[in-house]
């Protein structure tokens, strides 16, 4: 959805695939939203999803389940934490290749700063 109301719901679920980027696997960019939490006492633990994103380090392997039953791997190039008056911007075109990136605030409750990890394609690793 990009409905931001229907987005936060949804989150409170866990991650969720923005709905104008790219599919697994497929040319563009796959932009999956989630929360991060480090406060001592988290009921809903979709709250901590991406509580290790500001860990990731380049190089290391992200591998996701699709729904199709195939799993996609993922190197990750870099992680970065921006605001909303830097002027960072995601790119979701195809230009970019097959990338994956991953957004979460860098507190429950904030919405000024975010973690951005973004990482290459590297294929598909199993098929069930």
């Amino acid at each position: 959805t990009t409905d931001v109301d229907a987005l936060d719901a949804l989150l409170n679920k866990g991650p969720a695939h923005y709905i104008d980027s790219a599919d697994l696997g497929q040319s563009g960019n796959v932009l999956i939203f989630a929360h991060s939490s480090h406060l001592p006492i988290v009921t809903n633990k979709m709250f901590q999803a991406f509580n290790q994103i500001p860990n990731v380090d380049p190089g290391a392997s992200i591998e996701i389940d699709g729904s199709d039953g195939k799993a996609y791997l993922y190197s990750v190039d870099s992680v970065v934490k921006a605001t909303t008056d830097d002027g960072t911007t995601i790119d979701l075109s195809a230009s970019q290749g097959q990338k994956l990136t991953l957004v979460t605030c860098d507190t429950l409750t904030g919405t000024s700063a975010r973690f951005i990890l973004t990482a290459d394609y590297v294929g598909v690793v199993n098929s069930q």
